[in-house]
C-alpha cells in the first residue's frame, strides 16, 4: 500500500507502469488502514513484526506524525513498556551491524525525542531496578546519528 501511495504521486511513465489502483480505491484502502492504526494499543505495537512499517506508513498516509507519536507515547509510559517497545524497535539496517539488531536513533527521532529516550535508557541502565540489564543491553546496540 505504501508503494501504491508513493507511486500515486508520480506523473508519467512510472505512474502508468506501477500504479494499478484507481485513486478512489487507494483512498478507500487508506481510510480502512488508518482506522486500524487508530485502534492500535501499545501491546499491539509490541507484537507487530515490523513496527516501523506501520508507524511510518501511518505518518505518510496522514501527513502528520501525531498518530504514531501518540501510540509511542502510550507504549513508552511505564518502564516495562519502554523497554519492551524499544526492544521491538531494534532493526538490522546496515551491513556493519553484522546481523545484530540495533536501535536506530535516526528512525526514532522522527517519532520521539531520541535524546530523552536515550537519557531515560541510561537512567534505567544505571539504576538498581528490574529493567537495568535490558536497558544496558539496549544501550549497547544504540545506533547514534552520525
Amino acid at each position: 500500500m505504501r508503494n501504491q501511495f508513493e507511486v500515486s504521486k508520480e506523473d508519467g511513465a512510472e505512474r502508468i507502469e506501477k500504479y494499478y489502483l484507481r485513486d478512489d480505491e487507494l483512498k478507500k484502502l487508506i481510510a480502512v488502514q488508518l482506522e486500524r492504526y487508530e485502534t492500535l494499543e501499545a501491546s499491539d505495537l509490541q507484537s507487530l513484526r515490523e513496527p516501523y512499517d506501520v508507524l511510518f506508513a501511518w505518518r505518510e498516509f496522514t501527513g502528520t506524525p501525531d498518530g504514531p507519536r501518540g501510540l509511542l507515547k502510550k507504549a513508552l509510559e511505564t518502564d516495562e513498556g519502554f523497554i519492551n517497545t524499544l526492544s521491538k524497535l531494534r532493526i538490522v539496517s546496515s551491513s556493519a551491524h553484522k546481523g545484530v539488531p540495533h536501535l536506530p536513533e535516526g528512525y526514532l527521532k522522527t517519532l520521539v525525542d531520541a535524546a530523552t529516550v536515550k537519557s531515560r535508557l541510561e537512567e534505567l541502565a544505571s539504576s538498581e531496578g528490574p529493567q537495568r540489564e535490558r536497558a544496558s543491553s539496549l544501550l549497547g546496540v544504540w545506533w547514534p546519528l552520525t
